[in-house]
């Protein structure tokens, strides 16, 4: 069983690994490519573009970037204090620290750029012949890989699913 305060290392220095590798990936998009830009990497599949989306992930809500603004230190304050609570509850979950770690990261990264910028710079572009999915960035993989990775040691340690303590 991890020490509280080891698990909130583990949580501050991750946040602080993958807003850092955010920054520095969206900042040299911004450098090496134009805005609305575009090379190909993988012909067929990827691209890297330079796009500056006023919305959250996928490009929902558009120019509503003070209010997304506002949900995100909301999110970067409430989140935790979810945790902290679930952890002082059942120690056994702060194996969902790595998870917390990846969307605190993700969340911090973007909120960087909406107040620095007013936008998120978003640079990955998979595609297959016309069909683009949304850009994205490293902060939005890693809130996806962390919620994903959160639900599925919350379910796993589930008394009611079966799941192993």
């Amino acid at each position: 069983m991890h020490s509280f305060r080891k698990v909130w290392f583990i949580v501050g220095a991750e946040t602080l690994g993958v807003a850092l590798a955010d920054q520095l990936t969206k900042a040299a998009v911004r450098a090496w490519i134009p805005p609305d830009g575009s090379v190909e990497i993988i012909p067929g599949l990827l691209n890297l573009v330079h796009w500056n989306n006023t919305g959250i992930a996928f490009g929902l809500f558009q120019g509503r970037g003070e209010l997304l603004a506002v949900l995100s230190v909301l999110a970067l304050v409430g989140i935790p204090l979810l945790f902290w609570w679930e952890w002082r509850r059942e120690p056994a979950l702060a194996r969902t620290a790595w998870g917390l770690g990846l969307i605190l990261g993700g969340a911090l990264g973007n909120l960087i750029d909406r107040l620095r910028l007013g936008s998120v710079t978003d640079f990955l572009d998979f595609y297959a012949g016309k069909w683009h999915w949304h850009a994205f960035n490293v902060a939005d993989s890693s809130i996806c890989v962390g919620t994903a990775l959160v639900l599925y040691l919350a379910y796993r340690s589930s008394p009611a699913e079966g799941g192993s303590q």
